[in-house]
């Protein structure tokens, strides 16, 4: 891994605010396989927040459940490769040109802020992870100079130790997310330990991404390692659920033994406003629909129940086991991360792989299309669910999920066809060139 002293190659000019057409001139090549798993992520996300999937065994659709959790998870691993493109790739930048990436990425984190307050303005019964996006990219700004060895132990310890940390802190620490906190209000101390994507936890997964960007998307012989490594990790941490259950239930976001039946915890349901007991494989679905109010309503209520924002024994700790020894989705324990993290190194590695066969760009395009505006696609399907029945269940009933799905694919490659990149994906890059120093293209009555 080499350092570079020298300034950053930068284009001369930055990007304009609206979507360019793809002629020979502005053409830039993309990394293929990268775009296609950022499109899976963002179907994934799609299909468990528009289809209500059957359990295990029920009906073939159960197959889709393995997106539960892994889906968010992807997109999560994704923003740290996303990084370390934006920060140099393999060259650890230095100076200036470190400073101006990180400029850049500071805007693209305000950008993405604005993109999730927006959104809450469409009720759509999900949990819009884009603040959290921006909140681990402001994170990840100190880390732009370490090597992959380094992000890769970050990574596992924050994947060995991030629920407890996410679980614990909030109950030992008394004044955590108060408004008289030293910790300020409750915004930095949420999206680190108690939101939907506790950035505890989800940082394992963007500094393992950044392993995979630093090592280099045209270093075959480390993306194999990230494909094997990635795939060890996925069986090794699923296998004792699987035996468990004597069935890959757990693989697919459900179980089927009466052993993991009677492991229960907390559920919140928003129609009646009230908490009931539910099974942990209920846990993961019922938390990725709730909107961020819901949410914040749901950890109230919580909080009002057993003294803490997580439920505490009468001895006044938690259960230890129950927070070590889970696979749901979004359990964030440490089998569910070790394994959903693996499970997305593969994808991304062996995609890449695979994006550089001679026939592989026509055969991923639908993916590409959605990953090259995934910032758009998963913007409009937060939309598109408000707008058309902002119900999960009902949108399942009346056959919309699916059509949500091809319409993404569609509509993604459409216009990947057409221009260079996504509205919202244009104004993001614009707003980043600028914050980091480089000069907006001249109108036509200036001088060149």
């Amino acid at each position: 891994m080499t350092s570079v002293p020298t300034a950053f190659p930068l284009p001369p000019r930055a990007r304009s605010w609206w979507p360019q057409l793809r002629t020979a001139a502005a053409t830039k090549p993309r990394f293929v396989g990268l775009d296609a798993a950022r499109g899976l992520a963002v179907i994934g996300m799609a299909i468990i927040h528009s289809i209500v999937i059957p359990a295990w065994g029920t009906a073939p659709e159960a197959l889709l459940g393995i997106a539960h959790g892994r889906a968010s998870v992807l997109f999560a691993t994704i923003a740290g490769v996303s990084l370390t493109l934006l920060s140099g790739g393999p060259n650890r930048l230095e100076g200036i040109a470190l400073l101006r990436a990180r400029m850049a990425l500071l805007g693209r984190s305000i950008v993405l802020l604005f993109i999730a307050g927006f959104l809450t303005f469409f009720p759509s019964g999900v949990a819009v992870i884009l603040a959290s996006y921006a909140f681990w990219f402001m994170l990840a700004l100190p880390a732009l100079r370490w090597r992959p060895r380094t992000l890769l132990i970050v990574a596992a310890l924050l994947a060995a130790t991030g629920q407890l940390l996410a679980t614990a802190l909030p109950m030992w620490v008394p004044a955590w997310g108060q408004a008289t906190s030293p910790l300020g209000n409750s915004f930095i101390p949420d999206l680190l330990a108690v939101s939907t994507y506790p950035a505890f936890i989800w940082m394992g997964f963007v500094f393992a991404g950044m392993a995979i960007g630093r090592c280099g998307l045209a270093n075959t012989r480390a993306l194999k390692r990230f494909l094997l490594a990635g795939l060890a990790l996925f069986v090794t941490f699923a296998a004792p659920f699987v035996i468990q259950d004597q069935s890959p239930a757990p693989l697919f976001g459900s179980t089927v033994s009466p052993s993991a039946q009677e492991e229960e915890t907390t559920c919140y349901r928003p129609e009646t406003d009230q908490l009931y007991r539910c099974p942990m494989s209920e846990y993961g679905t019922t938390i990725e629909r709730l909107t961020e109010e819901e949410w914040w309503r749901f950890s109230e209520l919580l909080d009002q129940k057993a003294g803490g924002k997580y439920e505490i024994k009468e001895t006044g700790s938690f259960d230890w086991a129950k927070t070590i020894w889970s696979f749901s989705p979004h359990s964030g324990s440490l089998f569910e991360a070790f394994s959903s993290g693996g499970f997305a190194l593969a994808v991304i590695a062996g995609l890449i792989l695979l994006g550089r066969l001679p026939w592989a760009g026509w055969a991923l395009l639908p993916l590409t299309g959605v990953g090259a505006m995934s910032l758009t696609a998963y913007s409009a399907h937060i939309i598109v669910l408000s707008l058309l029945q902002p119900n999960p269940v009902e949108v399942d009933q009346a056959g919309i999920g699916g059509w949500l799905v091809l319409g993404l694919m569609v509509a993604g490659t459409t216009w990947q066809l057409i221009f260079t990149s996504g509205p919202l994906e244009q104004i993001t890059g614009a707003v980043a060139d600028r914050l980091a120093g480089k000069p907006a293209a001249p109108t036509p009555s200036e001088p060149t």
